[in-house]
């Protein structure tokens, strides 16, 4: 009886992760509909110090408090647009941040960055939220880009 019911629990939670998998991708793009405004950018700004900052620091350069327990440090995101040839990559972003399963594009664009898509949708009430939550980061990610 305890595995039973400890099993039907577990297909359920994985079902739900399949259904919000499966939200996130049928949304269209919120990256694209945030505008670059100065609210846009703030909120994006708080999620970034909230959950960004500690690998890669206030200023987005990887040097967090805890960048230097990690085994491989962490990027600098206000090189992102200069890595990829002067072009700032906002839907590769996009699906990388609202990704819920590790897949080999996730991992060479994201290495071994933390798996956000689950979090975010965990912390947002639905998952047009979360994709606002993301596109509202990558617009701030996209304001502190150096040349």
């Amino acid at each position: 009886m305890y595995l039973s019911v400890r099993f039907r629990s577990l297909v359920w939670t994985a079902s739900l992760l399949l259904m919000a998998a499966g939200a996130l991708r049928a949304a269209p793009s919120a990256a694209s509909d945030v505008k670059r405004d100065t609210s846009a950018i703030l909120s994006g700004r708080a999620t970034f110090q909230k959950f960004c900052a500690p690998c890669h620091g206030s200023d987005g350069k990887g040097n967090g408090a805890v960048a230097s327990f990690l085994l491989k440090p962490p990027a600098d995101l206000t090189q992102i647009r200069r890595r990829h040839n002067g072009v700032f990559p906002q839907d590769d972003l996009e699906a990388a941040l609202l990704a819920t399963r590790r897949s080999e594009t996730t991992s060479i664009r994201m290495g071994e960055e933390i798996l956000w898509g689950p979090i975010f949708l965990s912390l947002d009430e639905t998952p047009i939220t979360a994709r606002t939550r993301v596109a509202e980061l990558i617009a701030f990610l996209e304001s502190v880009q150096e040349q």
